[in-house]
C-alpha cells in the first residue's frame, strides 16, 4: 500500500549507439544487464517483484520506491555498461547508456513497468527526450531549485563519468554495490591494493561521485520529510 503523496524515482536509460553493437555482443550486454538488475536488487531493494524492466533491446526502465538511492543505482548500471565494453575494432567506442531520473508521484501501475503512468514517469521521459547529443545524465524532481542545482552536479559528474575504462568502471560498480575496503576489493580483482586506488580514487575520481551521491541523498530527503 503506498501514501497518496508519495514520491517515486523512475530512472529510464537507453543504450548510446546500439545500432553499432552486434548481436552477439548485444545478448552479453543484456544478461549481464538482467544479472545486475538482480545484483542491485538482492543488496539495496529487496522487492519481491524486480522493478527492473528491459524493452525495445536497448533501453531499460526502472521504477525505485526509495528516491533518495536512485542517483546511486543509475550510476551502477552506468559503470556496468560501460564495463562491458567489446573493443574488437579500430574504431571501437565505449558501450554507454543516456539515463534519466525522475522523481515524483505515480499514478498507474500496470503489469509491466513501461506501461505505468504518473509524475515521474512523465519526468523521466521528458528529461531523456531533451537531452543534448553529448549528455548522459539528467535528474528532474517536482523542485526547480534542486532541478537547478541538480543539473550543474549532473554536468560535472558526466565528465568524470566519461572516462571511467573498463577496469575502472567494473571497480567502481563492485565498489557502490557493496561497499567494501579497498583491500577486500583489491582481492576480488586480484590486484594490488595501490593499483585498486588508483582505479577507484586517483583515476576514478570516486570520492568527488561520493560527495555528490550525498549531496543528491541530502537534497532528495530534505523534500520528502
Amino acid at each position: 500500500m503506498f501514501m497518496i503523496n508519495q514520491k517515486f524515482a523512475v530512472i529510464t536509460g537507453d543504450i548510446v549507439k546500439s545500432h553499432n553493437i552486434k548481436d552477439y555482443d548485444r545478448q552479453t550486454l543484456i544478461e549481464a544487464l538482467k544479472n545486475s538488475f538482480e545484483e542491485i536488487n538482492a543488496q539495496l531493494l529487496q522487492e519481491k517483484e524486480l522493478p527492473f524492466e528491459l524493452y525495445r533491446g536497448d533501453s531499460f526502465q526502472a521504477v525505485i520506491k526509495q528516491p533518495r538511492i536512485a542517483l546511486e543505482i543509475g550510476l551502477m548500471l552506468r559503470a556496468k555498461i560501460r564495463s562491458l565494453t567489446q573493443f574488437k575494432r579500430k574504431d571501437s567506442i565505449y558501450w554507454d547508456t543516456r539515463l534519466a531520473i525522475g522523481i515524483g508521484k505515480i499514478d498507474y501501475f500496470a503489469d509491466r513497468i513501461v506501461e505505468s503512468d504518473g509524475e515521474a514517469f512523465k519526468f523521466s521521459g521528458k528529461v531523456l527526450d531533451s537531452m543534448k547529443r553529448d549528455e548522459r545524465l539528467r535528474i528532474h524532481t517536482p523542485w526547480n531549485e534542486v532541478n537547478e542545482e541538480l543539473k550543474v552536479e549532473c554536468t560535472f559528474a558526466d565528465a568524470i563519468i566519461s572516462r571511467w575504462s573498463v577496469n575502472q568502471s567494473e571497480v567502481i560498480y563492485r565498489y557502490l554495490l557493496k561497499r567494501e575496503t579497498q583491500k577486500k576489493l583489491a582481492e576480488q580483482f586480484n590486484i594490488s591494493q595501490p593499483a585498486l586506488r588508483k582505479r577507484l580514487v586517483v583515476s576514478g575520481n570516486i570520492d568527488s561521485i561520493n560527495v555528490f551521491i550525498n549531496r543528491y541523498k541530502s537534497l532528495i530527503q530534505s523534500k520528502l520529510i
